[in-house]
């Protein structure tokens, strides 16, 4: 059973429109629609709060979203039309989908797929064309092995990056799914740059404050830089730009029923923050495109099949506040 902050029930289930929106998919159970759990077709359901896509990823001018329910994952162009459906499962399994990553070649091509089941904690790697290719992991307390698998991230040295809330460790395998190493982890996001250094926030209690992490892919220490950033809760790091800048999100200590979205310069200080509302549940509800925006999704799954799931243009440019 997945879990989440029982904070979480009392929040809004919606963006704010902040751009132009990307993709605009509707909720129900045909070919390109999106599966969904709530009080109105499963009222009797054990989950304490509405269910739906969990995560998404931005790839040139396609997207795709994670079709978590149905164990599926969809291809999209950028009018939203289907371009391939990956059944990350076969029929009768039980699946989740978790968070999900996109491999790409020296092209830029997508050459696999990794895929994190929710239910069983197995991650499992696709061809571009969802031929099963690769499988490792499982639920269990040991190195390699996992209780809660949460966000996931693939590297240009075909490094899988695996963060498990259950366990509060980022586990590191090799491309042949050997585990390398493993870091604790705080429940705080993570993200890779260019360079697979590997980037993370870690709670400093003696100074009572937050702290960017940086290790290099081989575990050396990089960074660990203290974050000019508002006493807050549940901090989630997003991104890294390639200069350097990081994109953050958090409650405010002083109002801890809302989201905050930061962007922090390289040296720490904070350069924007928006106001932020996210959809209850969802692992990966901010994508990035490029340098310059965000990705955001807009939905409410309680609502459904009413509503819809949108995907909104974030700006994060500005200036420095104050």
């Amino acid at each position: 059973m997945r879990t989440i902050l029982a904070l979480f029930l009392a929040l809004s289930l919606a963006f704010p429109t902040m751009g132009q929106t990307r993709l605009e998919l509707q909720f129900g159970n045909t070919t390109g629609k999106l599966s969904f759990s709530n009080s109105q077709n499963k009222p009797d359901g054990e989950d304490p709060f509405p269910l739906g896509p969990l995560s998404f990823r931005i790839d040139g001018d396609t997207t795709w979203v994670a079709d978590s329910l149905s164990g599926k994952l969809l291809h999209l162009d950028h009018h939203g039309n289907l371009l391939k459906v990956i059944e990350t499962i076969a029929s009768g399994e039980e699946s989740l989908v978790e968070d999900f990553s996109l491999e790409k070649d020296s092209k830029g091509a997508v050459s696999k797929i990794w895929v994190a089941n929710g239910v069983t904690q197995v991650l499992t790697g696709f061809s571009s064309e969802g031929k099963k290719v690769q499988v490792f992991g499982g639920y269990g307390k040991g190195p390699g092995k996992f209780l809660q698998i949460n966000r996931i991230e693939i590297g240009s040295s075909g490094r899988l990056y695996v963060a498990d809330k259950g366990r509060q460790k980022i586990s590191i395998f090799s491309a042949d799914g050997k585990l390398v190493r493993e870091l604790p982890w705080q429940w705080s996001g993570f993200c890779l740059d260019e360079s697979e250094n590997i980037y993370f926030l870690r709670w400093d209690e003696k100074n009572r404050r937050i702290n960017l992490v940086v290790e290099s892919i081989d575990g050396a220490a990089v960074r660990n830089l203290p974050l000019d950033l508002e006493q807050h809760l549940n901090p989630d790091l997003w991104y890294v730009s390639a200069n350097g800048e990081t994109v953050i999100s958090y409650m405010p200590a002083e109002t801890p029923s809302f989201f905050k979205l930061a962007r922090i310069s390289r040296e720490g200080y904070t350069i924007r923050v928006s106001d932020l509302k996210i959809p209850l549940g969802m692992n990966r509800f901010i994508a990035q495109n490029d340098k310059d925006s965000l990705w955001l999704v807009e939905a409410d799954f309680e609502l459904a099949p009413q509503g819809s799931f949108k995907i909104i243009r974030y700006d994060i440019g500005g200036t420095p506040e104050g």
